[in-house]
């Protein structure tokens, strides 16, 4: 009789206790904080979720101080997230195992956790049913996850491969497995691992994942945006195949000064342009007989201009479309750009100034493709 009141008691333990993967889990893979509100600590949930929020948002900005190298504005706010994510991850599990009693926490370690499964398999898909030693699952899963993630890279539309990865994998993908390897776990009573906490969970998951997308989507389509190099014209500075990170607010307030490398889109072209201002409407543009590049009776000194050019190719320079004999105003309120490879470069030359509305913004950032240029 004691044994079962004794049983009974655990049983009505394990009911009413928190469980401290679920709180690594809301922690780790939803946001920084969540676990927090779990566990019943607000104020810790909060303050946490401001760090995290503070470390997401100095990524986005700081890529717009081209005078720090991408790789340590990358590599220091990853560290800084992670850091603090594996720290709330390890403090958010010690302080629910602490709040619990010790019979449920006796009772939660004789069996496998099912939550353990699930934190493992949104790490690595398969990882949670090797934890409850099904192997085979285990190496079909890892196969599919492989499968599912050469799938994505296939998806050159950034809206499209954000949602893929973001909802469609981390979400939907994930979630599914982790459903099945809480099915597929040894539970003993169910009513102690309410399978509505699961869906929760995935949920939150999703839903943390979503506010992430919108925002990046927001980012990119309204604020800043990488685009890909495939010409020669911005030789030396920018090669074939680079990338350049664009700002589409910097001319928000601003207009665009002699110097500035532009993206912009022209009409008669379905792909943008990157090019350099070398003048304003006023200004004055030339080719002189040395095939030196003069703004205003001043030889342009910009030091990834290429200014001196082969003989062979000054006739052509000096009398393009909108360089008529090697001479052009610029109108007032246009722009005048040019290649910094300018003896083979498509440009104002070509199609005239630009106007301030056809510019998409500034290149401030170049992000090499070839690793002896990092």
């Amino acid at each position: 009789m004691d044994d079962v009141e004794a049983h009974g008691e655990i049983q009505e333990s394990v009911i009413k206790g928190r469980k401290p993967w679920l709180g690594a889990f809301l922690n780790f893979f939803c946001f920084p904080g969540v676990g927090y509100f779990y566990s019943r600590q607000f104020r810790k949930g909060i303050i946490f979720l401001l760090l995290a929020a503070a470390g997401v948002a100095a990524l986005f900005v700081l890529l717009f101080y081209e005078k720090i190298p991408l790789w340590r504005v990358v590599s220091g706010v990853f560290a800084y997230n992670f850091a603090l994510k594996l720290y709330v991850t390890l403090n958010v599990f010690k302080s629910i195992k602490k709040q619990n009693s010790i019979e449920y926490e006796f009772a939660r370690k004789t069996q496998k956790d099912p939550w353990a499964a699930i934190f493992l398999s949104f790490l690595w898909p398969g990882l949670g049913h090797l934890y409850l030693r099904r192997g085979i699952s285990f190496v079909i899963l890892s196969l599919l996850n492989i499968g599912v993630f050469l799938g994505i890279q296939f998806a050159d539309n950034i809206v499209l491969s954000s949602l893929l990865l973001h909802l469609g994998y981390k979400v939907f993908y994930c979630g599914l497995i982790a459903v099945h390897c809480y099915w597929v776990s040894s539970l003993g009573d169910r009513q102690g691992h309410p399978m509505r906490e699961v869906y929760y969970s995935v949920a939150c998951r999703g839903g943390c994942q979503l506010v992430l997308v919108i925002y990046v989507l927001v980012y990119v389509f309204y604020i800043a945006q990488l685009y890909s190099v495939p010409s020669v014209s911005m030789e030396p500075t920018i090669l074939a195949g680079d990338k350049v990170f664009v700002s589409k607010i910097a001319y928000w307030n601003e207009s665009p000064q002699p110097g500035d490398m532009v993206v912009f889109q022209k009409d008669s072209q379905p792909a943008p342009f990157i090019k350099r201002v070398v003048a304003v409407g006023g200004q004055t543009v030339q080719v002189n007989d040395r095939g030196v590049l003069i703004v205003d009776d001043k030889e342009v000194m910009y030091d990834d201009i290429t200014c001196h050019i082969d003989e062979k190719v000054l006739g052509v320079l000096r009398n393009r479309r909108f360089l008529p004999n090697g001479k052009y105003q610029v109108p007032d309120g246009c722009y005048y750009v040019i290649g910094d490879n300018y003896s083979q470069s498509y440009d104002s030359r070509d199609f005239g100034p630009l106007k301030k509305e056809e510019i998409i913004g500034e290149a401030i950032r170049v992000i090499p493709q070839s690793a002896n240029r990092w």
